[in-house]
């Protein structure tokens, strides 16, 4: 049985090098239920699966999948969409492509 790279479980050292922060701090949001843990005996263990998801509740709905940024010769303004539009100025990458590269489908 295989463990996927999200079933990985990880210290304090990977979790601080993953989210480029300070092991001291990684302990510190441990220890208060910043950040999903399990203390095993006296140490630490993280899911990275776990630590995925607590990243992506940070962020509004809007902001979890890209959008793109058009501006539009009816009004000028610039909207955020999930579709990919012709008279858009920035491309972003589609929902199925940003999860592929998350891995969180096939």
């Amino acid at each position: 049985m295989s463990m996927s790279k999200f079933d990985e479980v990880m210290c304090v050292s990977e979790v601080a090098e993953y989210l480029k922060l300070d092991p001291v701090t990684i302990r510190l949001y441990a220890r208060e239920q910043k950040i999903p843990a399990r203390k095993m005996g006296n140490q630490w263990r993280f899911l990275k699966q776990s630590l995925v998801r607590w990243m992506e509740e940070g962020y509004p709905n809007s902001e979890r999948k890209p959008a793109v940024v058009a501006s539009t010769s009816e009004n000028n303004q610039c909207h955020y969409s999930k579709e990919l539009m012709s008279t858009g100025s920035i491309s972003g990458t589609v929902d199925v492509e940003y999860e592929k590269a998350l891995g969180l489908s096939s």
